[in-house]
């Protein structure tokens, strides 16, 4: 290890932690530097050790034979502005691969630390948290904390330990239900993992993780990192970003009511009429309910606009909001007042729910009541109209703990569609790997987000990219690990060179732009293949509901406009030509493979009959 650690000028501290909770056991696994310039870290490094330790065909809720998987980066620590946490596992809602991502404090903490990453092997006797310390590592009896909400979880966890500077990321009862469609929380309302990661974690009879600490970080070129940092930090407070600094990622409420496809009612319609958008437009919040804005480590954008609860239930607690919570919770499911809708997003937070998944779910779920698929009494009593709030927090709670309907809606809107019948499915809102649609419209003439949802790399996805430059790109931001609302890759301001010259300034290194397109390309492959050696194909990504190609919208900015079937497929066929992928099948073709170096991918689809 010694010879490892020495490799890194800076950026890595030479050592991924290995627990397996079968055993209560650890080990210490060098961070290989021919790795690391490979995959970066994050999202690449997890996907590169997943793909390692997953083997084809075990089922991601065999909490014996799966693994979890969370990563840093190489810009985790240090003072480069909004860092995220990156976490890799298989899915157990469609079985292919999955990604996390979240802000807070979670991924520095790990760093500090010492580990650069950290590997979950096994599955806990009984319920467990994870505490890890700096070089210690303890196994601690979660009993009391089995069936508490994740902020419970986080507070109980931190007055235990005693230190008010521990970090934890925890799962809910939905988790510990094995609900797939459940997430991972920290710090309260920081929540990452689609499609099922907090699934994962409960069947380990894993409840939380808190880390602490106290080590420093190396970094090559001090001087140079501040420079590049200061230059960033310029850029998010200056003019040119005032509507982030202003209102946060809620703003994207006005951008898309405007034209780009804000959801409302399960995609009935593409907007919400002016008459009742106000209340769920960022000024209504920031004059009625904000009372201030949080910031991930190191950020000075404060995204995360706070406000207070008005509804019986939770009143007076505080809830951070952002679009997507807006457009799949509240919206999305016909509710049309933030004072009521928060209540629903604090909700699925604390019972560790994904907004999008769980938004989507409810959704349908409403959209089949509204048409007499569903009835009262199949929804157990509860009368499932679009803006009766109480109702929609009751029929959470029955997913998060599997009764009644909830057992069949914790599955996500495929299966739920399957088993319910009598034409369910066309109502359900899915789309690649049978992933939910996040909460942009596709039928929209301003953004493609059709290409998300019919390409994502971990099923459906709103931050997959819409175009290959974009998607590789992103991929080597997750790795470093950025935030999307910054980099211009995504949704912010900042040029990728200004994080590739931070990294060069951490590590030594002297990357590239082109470079770091190609290690973007790389990773996203690796994904593509996990999904691919799980018996995934083309057909299984390129998927969308009958609804966006064969119903015009009713009315708003694109009123009467609707997707071209035969205009996506060609558009898609361009796409896996110019990926080096099979048209057919989706299946990236061996010279693509070997011009990555994904030789280890190679091998094995022959030996699979895959190549």
């Amino acid at each position: 290890m010694r010879g490892c650690v020495m490799a890194f000028k800076g950026g890595y501290t030479g050592k991924i932690l290995e627990v397996d909770l079968t055993t209560e056991s650890t080990r210490s696994i060098d961070t290989d530097p021919e790795l690391a310039r490979k995959f970066l870290g994050g999202l690449g490094l997890g996907a590169y050790y997943l793909w390692r330790y997953m083997k084809p065909g075990i089922d991601p809720l065999d909490g014996e034979r799966n693994v979890f998987i969370f990563m840093t980066g190489p810009l985790s620590g240090t003072p480069v502005p909004a860092q995220k946490n990156a976490f890799v596992f298989k899915s157990p809602q469609h079985g292919g691969f999955s990604r996390g991502h979240q802000g807070g404090n979670w991924n520095q903490e790990l760093k500090y630390a010492g580990w650069d990453g950290l590997i979950i092997k096994g599955k806990a006797e009984k319920p467990t948290y994870l505490f890890i310390k700096d070089d210690e590592v303890e196994f601690r009896d979660a009993s009391n904390l089995w069936g508490c909400g994740t902020y419970a979880t986080a507070v109980k966890i931190t007055k235990e330990l005693k230190d008010p500077f521990v970090r934890v990321v925890c799962i809910g009862p939905a988790g510990e239900n094995l609900v797939k469609i459940t997430t991972i929380l920290t710090e309260f309302h920081r929540s990452g993992g689609r499609y099922g990661g907090g699934a994962v974690l409960g069947s380990k009879n894993l409840k939380a993780i808190a880390v602490r600490g106290t080590k420093g970080i190396k970094v090559s070129d001090l001087d140079k990192l501040m420079e590049v940092t200061d230059a960033i930090k310029a850029q998010l407070t200056g003019p040119g970003n005032a509507f982030y600094q202003t209102y946060g990622i809620l703003y994207w409420n006005d951008w898309a009511n405007a034209g780009f496809g804000f959801n409302y009612r399960n995609f009935q319609e593409a907007w919400v009429p002016p008459e009742k958008y106000y209340k769920v437009s960022p000024e209504f919040y920031k004059r009625e309910l904000m009372f201030r804005k949080y910031a991930c480590f190191a950020c000075p954008q404060h995204c995360k606009p706070f406000g207070v609860i008005h509804t019986e239930k939770f009143r007076g607690m505080a809830m951070a909001i952002e679009y997507e919570g807006t457009a799949n919770l509240i919206t999305g499911c016909g509710i049309t007042d933030f004072r009521e809708g928060l209540a629903a997003t604090h909700l699925a937070d604390d019972l560790g729910l994904d907004y999008i998944s769980c938004g989507k779910v409810v959704s349908f779920a409403k959209e089949l009541y509204q048409r007499g698929i569903l009835t009262k009494e199949d929804l157990g009593g509860i009368e499932l109209e679009w803006e009766n709030v109480d109702a929609q927090l009751e029929l959470m709670e029955k997913i998060a703990y599997r009764e009644g309907i909830g057992d069949i809606l914790a599955e996500g809107c495929k299966k739920a569609a399957e088993r319910i019948g009598k034409g369910a499915e066309k109502y359900a809102m899915i789309g690649a790997l049978g992933g939910e649609l996040s909460g942009s419209d596709p039928r929209t003439p301003e953004w493609d987000w059709w290409v998300d949802y019919m390409t994502g790399d971990r099923g459906s996805c709103h931050n997959a990219g819409e175009t290959i430059e974009t998607q590789n790109m992103r991929r080597f931001m997750d790795s470093a690990i950025v935030c999307f609302f910054v980099t211009s890759a995504g949704y912010g301001i900042i040029d990728p060179s200004y994080h590739v010259a931070a990294i060069n300034a951490v590590t030594g290194w002297n990357l590239t732009v082109e470079e770091a397109n190609k290690i973007g390309e790389r990773i996203w492959n690796l994904e593509i293949c996990f999904s691919i050696r799980e018996g995934f194909r083309r057909k299984d990504w390129n998927y969308l509901p009958p609804r966006m190609f064969e119903v015009p919208l009713p009315s708003g900015p694109h009123k009467g406009f609707k997707l071209d079937a035969d205009k996506a497929k060609k558009w898609l066929d361009e796409y896996y030509k110019e990926r080096g992928w099979d048209v057919e099948t989706g299946i990236p073709t061996e010279e693509k493979l070997r011009e990555l170096g994904l030789d280890e991918v190679i091998s094995e689809f022959k030996s699979l009959g895959i190549l």
